[in-house]
C-alpha cells in the first residue's frame, strides 16, 4: 500500500540524495583518506518516511477530516484515493463528495480506533506490519475500506499464528468475513487440542455455535473417551455461567459443587438456563457413554442430561449386542463414509517419550477387546482374546472378561499421529485412511509405521467400528423420535 501518488510540492521539497561515494573537492589527501578509512556517515530519510512523517503523523498540507470512533484524522484525498471505499466517496454523487469533514459510522465490532489509524498510515507509506493479536482488527478495518492487499496480508499472518489466544478471534473472523481456509485451519487446530491444551481461560471463549461443531466433528481428537468430552461440556457450562470465575487449578470441583447447588428434579438441560447449551450436548456421542457403569452413574447424578436421551439408545445398544452374540453381526464390512464418521468410537492418548507403549480402552465393546502398541514408530493394532487358563490373571488385573465371542471379527478404524509444536500446530502427521480388517482371536497387525525421526510428544487419535451400524430401526425406537436424534 501507500506512496502510490505524492504531492507535487512534496516532490519539489525532498532533498536530492548525495551519491555514497561523492567525496567534497576542498578536502586535503590526508583528509580524504581519513575519511574513506572512517567515514561520517548521515543517514537520509527517504521520500516514504518523510511523506509518512509530515503528511500523515504530523498532518501537513491536510485537505479532509475523518472522523470515527470519537478520533478525528487530518488527512489527504489525494492518499485516501487508493482505497475504493473513499475513492467511489470523493468521485461519485455522494453528500461526501466535496464535504471537507466526512464521519464514518462504524457498525463492525472489531474495528478499533488504533486499527483505523494504522491502516490509514499504510496510504502513506510502503508496508505496514501486522501483529497477530491486531490481524482481525487490521482485517475489519482492510474489509470496509476495500483493500484487497491488506486483506492478503492480514490472511497470511492469520494462517502462520493460529495458537491459543488467537484461534477462537481468528474462527470467528473467518466466518464473519468469509475466509474458508483460516476457518479450516482454525477448526483443525481445534480438533486437535481442544481436550488436550486449551486452558479454561480460552475454553470461556468458544461460543454455543461453535462448541457444537467442535463436539460433533469425526476428526475431533478425544482424549482417553467420550466421557471425557462430556466433563469437558460440563466445564465449559460451568465457565460459562460463571464467567468471573479465575482459579482455574479448581475447576472441575467447582463446577460439581455449582452443578451440585442448582440440582433438582429437572435436569439442567431440560431448563431455561440450559437451552443454549442443548446443541453442543446433543452433539455427543451417547452410544459411546453408555459403554461403562461408573460413567453412566456419574451423569445420571449430575442431572444435567435428561435420561430419556438415552433410553433409545439403551435399546440400540442392546440390539446390536444380541446380533453380535447370536452371531448374526461380525463386525462391519461395508459401511459408508458418512456412517463410519457418525458412529465410530473416538478415544486417543499422549505419548511424552520414544519407549514402548500400550493401549487397552475399558467398558462395553461388543466382543471386540482392541489393544493398540507403540514401539520404535511402529504402531500395532491387535484383537485381544483372554483364554480360559487366563480367567484367574484377569481377574486380578482387574480387567474385563469377555463372553462374546466369535473365531473371526471385521473391524473398521483409522488412525491419525501427530506432532505439535508447543503452540499446537501439527508438525508431523500420520493417517491411516478408514480401513476395514478381519482378525482372528489375538491376531495382530501393523496399522502406521514412520521412517522418519517423530517428535515428542505425539497424539494419537483411534476410530473404531466395533458394529454395524442400525439403519432401520422403527421397530426398537419408540414412536416420535426420529433415527437422525442417535446420532446428533
Amino acid at each position: 500500500m501507500g506512496n502510490t501518488v505524492i504531492h507535487s510540492f512534496l516532490r519539489s521539497s525532498v532533498p536530492v540524495k548525495r551519491k555514497a561515494h561523492a567525496i567534497d573537492h576542498d578536502l586535503s589527501e590526508s583528509d580524504s583518506e581519513d575519511y574513506i578509512l572512517s567515514p561520517k556517515r548521515r543517514k537520509i530519510m527517504s521520500t516514504t518516511k518523510y511523506v509518512y512523517k509530515t503528511l500523515f503523523l504530523e498532518e501537513q498540507g491536510s485537505d479532509i477530516k475523518i472522523v470515527a470512533l470519537n478520533r478525528t484524522w487530518n488527512l489527504h484525498r489525494l492518499y485516501l484515493s487508493q482505497s475504493p471505499y473513499f475513492n467511489s466517496m470523493f468521485n461519485g454523487i455522494w453528500l461526501e463528495t466535496n464535504q471537507k469533514e466526512i464521519h464514518i459510522g462504524i457498525e463492525d465490532e472489531n474495528i478499533t480506533a488504533c486499527a483505523l489509524h494504522k491502516v490509514f498510515g499504510s496510504f502513506y507509506q510502503d508496508e505496514i506490519h501486522i501483529n497477530p493479536l491486531e490481524a482481525v482488527s487490521i482485517l475489519a478495518c482492510a474489509t470496509l475500506l476495500q483493500l484487497d492487499d491488506i486483506i492478503l496480508q492480514c490472511v497470511e499472518v492469520m494462517k502462520e499464528s493460529i495458537y491459543k489466544e488467537t484461534v477462537i478471534s481468528y474462527y470467528e473472523a473467518a466466518e464473519l468475513y468469509g475466509l474458508a481456509e483460516i476457518k479450516a485451519s482454525s477448526l483443525d487446530w481445534l480438533y486437535k487440542n481442544t481436550l488436550l491444551t486449551l486452558s479454561p481461560q480460552y475454553l470461556l471463549q468458544i461460543s454455543c455455535d461453535l462448541m457444537s461443531e467442535i463436539v460433533s466433528s469425526h476428526k475431533l481428537v478425544v482424549i482417553q473417551t467420550e466421557f471425557s468430552l462430556y466433563l469437558l461440556l460440563k466445564n465449559w457450562v460451568f465457565l460459562k455461567e460463571n464467567s468471573s470465575f479465575t482459579n482455574f487449578s479448581t475447576i472441575s470441583q467447582a463446577a460439581e459443587e455449582y452443578f451440585s447447588e442448582i440440582k433438582s428434579d429437572v435436569p439442567f438441560l431440560s431448563k431455561d438456563i440450559g437451552a443454549p447449551y442443548l446443541k453442543a450436548f446433543r452433539a455427543l456421542r451417547l452410544q459411546h457413554l453408555v459403554i461403562h457403569h461408573v460413567d453412566m452413574e456419574i451423569i445420571e447424578a449430575d442431572k444435567i442430561i435428561p435420561v430419556d436421551w438415552f433410553m433409545p439408545i439403551f435399546k440400540i445398544q442392546w440390539y446390536k449386542m444380541l446380533r453380535v452374540d447370536q452371531g448374526t453381526d461380525k463386525g462391519p464390512k461395508q459401511v459408508s463414509e458418512e456412517d463410519f464418521n457418525r458412529d465410530c468410537v473416538r478415544c486417543g492418548r499422549v505419548l511424552q517419550t520414544d519407549s514402548q507403549h500400550g493401549w487397552r480402552w475399558t467398558g462395553f465393546h461388543f466382543g471386540f477387546d482392541i489393544v493398540i502398541t507403540y514401539k520404535s514408530g511402529c504402531f500395532k493394532l491387535q484383537r485381544y482374546q483372554i483364554s480360559d487358563s487366563d480367567t484367574n490373571i484377569v481377574f486380578q488385573n482387574h480387567m474385563q472378561i469377555i463372553s462374546l465371542r466369535s473365531k473371526k471379527r471385521h473391524l473398521m478404524y483409522r488412525l491419525g499421529v501427530y506432532s505439535l509444536d508447543k503452540n499446537g500446530k501439527t508438525q508431523m502427521k500420520g493417517e491411516t485412511g478408514i480401513e476395514t480388517v478381519t482378525l482372528k482371536e489375538n491376531e495382530k497387525i501393523t496399522v502406521l509405521t514412520f521412517q522418519q525421526e517423530l517428535q515428542f510428544p505425539i497424539l494419537l487419535s483411534a476410530n473404531f467400528l466395533l458394529a454395524t451400524p442400525v439403519h432401520s430401526t422403527d421397530d426398537i425406537i419408540p414412536s416420535g423420535i426420529r433415527t437422525s436424534e442417535l446420532y446428533v
